[in-house]
């Protein structure tokens, strides 16, 4: 909650009661917040091309298959996301 209240502070995001269940919020990025992450994923883009500008073409396909191996295990790709085991 503590990063949330900043991110809030910060108008990055918006948090409202869920009209629904008052326990639960609402958690929406604001226009700032938007224009925040597309800053944020612009040089992530950048940081990637920069990581495999040197791969040959075969390298990159292993690259993307290792990739999507990782985000099949680790749960995404659209199916539900399994929860992390805590830390030890």
């Amino acid at each position: 909650m503590r990063i949330l209240r900043k991110f809030t502070a910060a108008g990055l995001i918006e948090l409202r009661a869920n009209p629904d269940n008052r326990r639960r919020r609402i958690l929406s990025l604001t226009a700032r917040g938007s224009a925040a992450l597309a800053t944020l994923q612009a040089a992530a883009n950048r940081d990637l091309a920069c990581l495999t500008a040197g791969l040959a073409d075969d390298e990159a396909a292993e690259l993307s298959d290792a990739l999507k191996r990782v985000t099949r295990l680790l749960g995404g790709g659209g199916k539900e996301s399994r929860a992390l085991p805590a830390a030890r």
